[in-house]
């Protein structure tokens, strides 16, 4: 019979866990499946114990990481091995319950869904243990990508999700970090109107070996593709209306910063105010294309090539902000604020369009 589901477990070290999650998979899943244990290096524990257990296995396999070490890669590598319809990515640490799988596979084939997602926001599932502020951030980010956003999910940042193989062959993965692999196909699937599901899960934090999750090192992978979720193209002119929002509430972070720093230089250090202006010029500028690694999609330059052209769209700009302010005041008389005002609404119009437009793109 046909390998209906690839079922992929990234390990790094699970000796002490991966014979119980082949075993209660294999007690659970009913549907023709096979698993492939994704390892990295020759010395992971899990290796000899999956050997040892399952030497002559024609549906149980020890596939090595092909694009390097890390949860990220390994996933990689078994999405792309993954043949048959389905491919399910789940943990060797006992979190996910296997029988969930029967619940993913039958919204698939019900639904004619592209991915299904394993839900513990939604109702009927649930989260047991784990740490307070991943949990609380998780939740958070899946509610208001759900309510907000209008992703048909509530728990897109689960790992435990079922993917369509047909679907994952026209994808490339662009994740760079961690587990956000998941968050980035799901919102992906979104912005390309697939078909999505979800199923309710119960999640519990390991009870054995150390878990080889960085939230706080992936956090910033996680951001960007739940920023991607509110600002990605779908409905024409329109559907730049959330980035410009994000972009105009970053570039009025950036003219605090430049202010402020302006004040404290020349007021409080008694610098001279042409090079207090430069120096918060740079500062802001620099705090302004942080900000856009989050807001917009890198075209694949160099980060040293994107910085240097950040700061000349910013300082044409600035001389756009200086140039319409004297036209409006030398030739039109209008009061100074309110020529400032329109300076700074062109120069804003000017950064956002360069950014949008040339520097980066919208994926």
């Amino acid at each position: 019979m046909m390998n209906m589901v690839n079922i992929i477990i990234p390990v790094y070290n699970e000796a002490e866990n991966i014979q119980t999650a082949i075993e209660r998979i294999e007690a659970a899943v009913t549907m023709p499946h096979t698993i492939a244990v994704i390892y990295d290096r020759e010395d992971d524990t899990t290796i000899p114990v999956v050997q040892k257990l399952y030497p002559n296995s024609n549906h149980i396999h020890l596939v090595k990481n092909k694009y390097g070490s890390g949860a990220l890669n390994a996933i990689k590598t078994g999405l792309e091995e993954a043949s048959g319809i389905y491919a399910v990515v789940t943990m060797a640490d006992l979190s996910d319950p296997p029988e969930v799988i029967n619940a993913m596979y039958e919204k698939a084939e019900a639904e004619g869904a592209d991915i299904v997602c394993a839900s513990r926001y939604m109702k009927g599932g649930s989260q047991i243990g784990g740490p307070l502020i991943k949990s609380l951030l998780s939740r958070i980010a899946g509610l208001t990508l759900h309510h907000f956003a209008k992703l048909p999910v509530h728990d897109a940042t689960n790992s435990f999700k079922l993917y369509r193989v047909s679907f994952l062959k026209q994808q490339s993965i662009e994740s760079a970090g961690g587990f956000e692999l998941g968050l980035e196909l799901v919102v992906k699937a979104f912005v390309q109107g697939r078909r999505i599901a979800e199923t309710p899960t119960t999640w519990t934090d390991r009870t054995a070996g150390k878990s080889n999750f960085r939230f706080f090192r992936w956090l910033k992978n996680y951001i960007h593709w739940y920023i991607y979720a509110f600002t990605a193209p779908r409905r024409g002119l329109f559907s730049y209306v959330p980035r410009f929002i994000f972009y105009a509430l970053a570039g009025g972070a950036c003219a605090l910063v430049n202010w402020f720093l302006f004040y404290v230089l020349h007021y409080l250090v008694d610098v001279h105010y042409l090079a207090a202006a430069l120096c918060a010029f740079i500062v802001s500028a620099t705090t302004n294309y942080a900000l856009c690694t989050f807001i917009f999609k890198s075209k694949g330059r160099k980060k040293l090539v994107e910085y240097i052209l950040v700061l000349g769209a910013s300082a044409v700009a600035l001389c756009i902000d200086l140039g319409v302010m004297y036209i409006m005041i030398e030739h039109f008389n209008l009061p100074a604020m309110l020529a400032k005002i329109l300076g700074t609404m062109s120069a804003f119009l000017f950064n956002y369009g360069s950014r949008q437009f040339f520097i980066f793109s919208s994926k």
